[in-house]
């Protein structure tokens, strides 16, 4: 069974997603909106930088007592390696596995992504925009 995905920072934003997919010709439906959810045990940072986007994107790092919000998604066919390849997987972010907290407070198996240390900073300014 497929993981459901937990996304956070910019993969948060429909129009987002939804641009960087029909600039690739993907279909419409391959992540469906499940609820909220909460990361336990991370913090959000920026370390990593993009030439893309002229500055620091987002990471998450183990952090004891942190939470992270974000949101789950199911994964439809094709929607893992349409992840990989926006996040840069595996040489600019790799796929995580991890265990979220859904809605009700329920442990729930997901899959994330979090920047390769090797490619880290300790901190990458985000761009204006």
């Amino acid at each position: 069974m497929t993981p459901l995905y937990f996304a956070y920072g910019s993969n948060l934003s429909r129009c987002h997603w939804g641009e960087w997919r029909r600039r690739r010709g993907l279909v419409r439906h391959l992540l469906r909106y499940i609820g909220n959810a909460w990361l336990p045990d991370h913090r959000l940072d920026f370390t990593m930088g993009s030439g893309v986007i002229g500055g620091g994107t987002l990471d998450v790092l183990p952090h004891r007592g942190g939470l992270v919000s974000g949101a789950l998604f199911e994964l439809a066919s094709g929607a893992l390696e349409a992840l990989d390849c926006k996040e840069g997987a595996p040489h600019h972010y790799r796929r995580v596995d991890a265990v979220a907290l859904d809605d009700h407070g329920r442990e729930v198996p997901v899959v994330t992504y979090a920047g390769q240390p090797s490619r880290r900073s300790p901190f990458e300014p985000p761009c204006e925009h």
